[in-house]
């Protein structure tokens, strides 16, 4: 089972339409493509911030403070962190831009969630 998270505007209806769902889960497109998947979401300040560390840590490798193998440790760790943590940073953005936590759902898939969540709104 996976856990999805459905978040809305705090003033807008429960329907599909205005839910954004973040599936509760180690991202690997944020491990990997981690500068785009946070200008993909609209988080500049993240995204500016990783383009920092990226930086700093290729410098650390080109001008020989660290050997090939720390900096692939280092890389690596990097790209693990931020896949564990990029849908919590996610979801802290989206509370920072007023919306609130709707509803928590365990569900096989998302199709399965979405279900869920109308049949728990239906008024």
């Amino acid at each position: 089972m996976k856990i999805y998270n459905f978040y809305r505007k705090q003033d807008q209806n429960y329907d599909l339409e205005n839910a954004i769902i973040v599936e509760d889960k180690f991202s690997w497109r944020a491990a990997i493509f981690n500068i785009f998947w946070f200008l993909y979401h609209k988080m500049w300040f993240a995204s500016f911030i990783s383009f920092v560390i990226s930086i700093i840590i290729a410098l650390l490798s080109r001008k020989t403070i660290v050997d090939q193998t720390t900096y692939l440790c280092l890389n690596g760790f990097y790209m693990l962190v931020i896949g564990a943590f990029a849908t919590n940073w996610y979801e802290i953005y989206l509370e920072s831009k007023s919306f609130i936590l709707d509803d928590v759902i365990c569900a096989k898939n998302e199709e399965k969630a979405r279900f869920k969540y109308l049949s728990r709104n239906v008024t």
